[in-house]
C-alpha cells in the first residue's frame, strides 16, 4: 500500500514518526513523507526505506500560520505543496500529523476525486495546546489566534477524516464527547521502543541526587514551579542537581529565573540532545521529573518521556494531570503532586530521597505496567491494524 505521511516540521528527528514510519515498513508498506523546513534544504531525503520530500517553508508564510483560520496565505501554500504530490501519484491512503493540515488534505481528496483513505494522527489536543502557548500570547498572537474557530475547525474534519489516532484515552473521551464514534479513534500512544532502542542501564550519580527532565521546555512543562523550590530541597539534600535535557520557547525564561534565584550551581542545562545521549542521562538521575501545567492540554497528551522513564528504571514525580494520575497514580508506579503546589513538590522529592523501599517499589510496579501495556510493540500492532482493516 502506498501511503503519503504529511508533517508540517522537519524529519528527522521525531521518535514518534519514526516509530510509526518503522512498524509501516515492516508491515511491507510504501512510505513518502512530506515534511516542512524553516531553512532551505536539498528537495528529497530519505529516511530507511521512505522517500522525504523536503519543503521550504519561507518567514512569511511560516509566521502567517498563526491566523491560517482567518487568512489562508498558509493552507495556500501548503494545498499546492501536496496537491502536485497527490495529483501527480496516486496514493491508497494518506496520514497526516497533527490537525492544521487536515482541510487541505480534506479538499485535494475532492478536487482529485481521489478514494484515498485519510487518517489523522493527534499528537495533541491542538485548540489547547494552541491556546497556552507562547506565542499566542502576545500582542499579535492575541489579534490573530481564534481560539472558539480552531474548536469548530477541529470538530469539523474530526466528522470527516476517515481514522483518527489519538495517543491516550483521555483525549479518546474528549472526542467521543464531540459525537465521534468510538469505533473510528485508535490507540497510538508515545511508547517506548525497546526494538530500536537499548533499555539504558541505570548507572546513578556516585556525587549528586540528581533530579532529570528531558523533552520540550515549552511553559506548560511547568518547570518554573520546579527551579524555586531546590534551595529549600538542598537543605535536606545537600548534593542535589536538577538537569535539564532539551530545548523550546521556554528555555531562555528558565536560564533567567535560574540567575535570578542565584540557582546555578544547582542547575545544569544540557540543551537538545540526541536520543541515545538523552537516555544515558537519563540513566544517571535518581529522580525523574514530568511537572507538567495542568490543563485541558496535558490532560489529553502523553509525553514519551513518562514511558523513557519507566522503562529506565527510575522513580517518576509527576504532576497531577489525569493521564499521570492514571497510569502512575493508581498503580503506584510513581508519586503525584499538585503541580502548583511547591511545598507539595518538595515534600514528594524528600520523601523519595528518604525511602529507599519506596523508590524499589515504584520502579517495579512502573515497569510490571510498562511490560503488560505500555511498550511500542502493542502500539505498532494497533497501527498497522488501521491499513489492514480500514483502508
Amino acid at each position: 500500500m502506498k501511503i503519503l505521511m504529511i508533517l508540517e516540521t522537519p524529519f528527522p528527528p521525531d521518535l514518534r514518526v519514526e516509530n510509526e514510519i518503522d512498524a509501516l515498513l515492516e508491515a511491507g508498506h510504501d512510505i513518502t513523507i512530506i515534511a516542512g523546513f524553516r531553512e532551505k534544504v536539498e528537495k528529497t531525503a530519505s529516511y530507511e526505506k521512505a522517500k522525504i520530500i523536503r519543503v521550504y517553508i519561507p518567514t512569511f508564510i511560516y509566521k502567517s500560520s498563526i491566523g491560517c483560520l482567518t487568512f489562508p496565505f498558509y493552507f495556500k501554500f501548503w494545498k499546492k505543496v501536496i496537491g502536485s504530490e497527490i495529483f501527480n501519484k496516486r496514493y491508497d491512503a494518506v496520514h497526516i500529523h497533527d490537525l492544521p493540515l487536515s482541510q487541505v488534505v480534506l479538499d485535494l481528496r475532492g478536487e482529485s476525486q481521489q478514494d484515498f483513505n485519510i487518517t489523522l494522527d493527534l499528537h495533541e489536543n491542538y485548540p489547547d495546546m494552541l491556546k497556552i502557548a507562547m506565542h499566542t500570547n502576545t500582542f499579535l498572537g492575541r489579534l490573530f489566534f481564534d481560539y472558539h474557530a480552531w474548536l469548530s475547525y477541529e470538530k469539523k474534519v474530526l466528522r470527516e477524516v476517515d481514522t483518527i489516532i489519538t495517543v491516550v484515552e483521555e483525549m479518546k473521551e474528549r472526542i467521543i464527547t464531540q459525537g465521534i464514534e468510538s469505533e473510528k479513534i485508535v490507540l497510538v500512544s508515545n511508547t517506548f521502543n525497546s526494538a530500536k532502542f537499548p533499555t539504558p542501564a541505570r548507572q546513578p550519580s556516585a556525587n549528586d541526587f540528581i533530579l532529570f527532565y528531558g523533552g520540550g521546555v515549552t511553559i506548560d512543562r511547568g518547570l518554573q514551579y520546579v527551579i524555586p523550590t531546590l534551595n529549600n530541597i538542598a537543605k535536606i539534600i545537600p548534593n542535589l542537581q536538577l538537569w535539564i535535557v532539551g530545548d523550546g520557547s521556554y528555555l531562555t525564561n528558565l536560564i533567567e529565573l535560574t540567575k535570578k534565584n542565584k540557582l546555578e550551581h544547582l542547575v545544569k542545562f544540557y540543551g537538545r540532545q540526541a536520543f541515545p545521549d538523552l537516555l544515558k542521562l537519563l540513566a544517571q538521575a535518581n529522580i525523574a521529573l514530568i511537572p507538567h501545567l495542568k490543563s485541558p492540554q496535558t490532560e489529553s497528551g502523553l509525553p514519551h518521556k513518562l514511558f523513557q522513564y519507566m522503562i529506565t528504571g527510575i522513580p517518576i514525580l509527576a504532576s497531577n494531570c489525569l493521564p499521570f494520575i492514571r497510569i502512575l497514580g493508581d498503580n503506584e508506579a510513581g508519586l503525584i503532586y499538585e503541580f502548583d503546589n511547591p511545598e507539595e513538590f518538595i515534600k514528594s522529592v524528600i520523601k523519595v530521597y528518604s525511602i529507599p523501599q519506596l523508590q524499589t517499589s515504584l520502579t517495579n510496579n512502573a515497569q510490571k505496567i510498562l511490560k503488560e501495556k505500555y511498550l511500542w510493540k502493542y502500539d505498532a500492532k494497533r497501527l498497522v491494524k488501521i491499513y489492514e482493516e480500514k483502508v
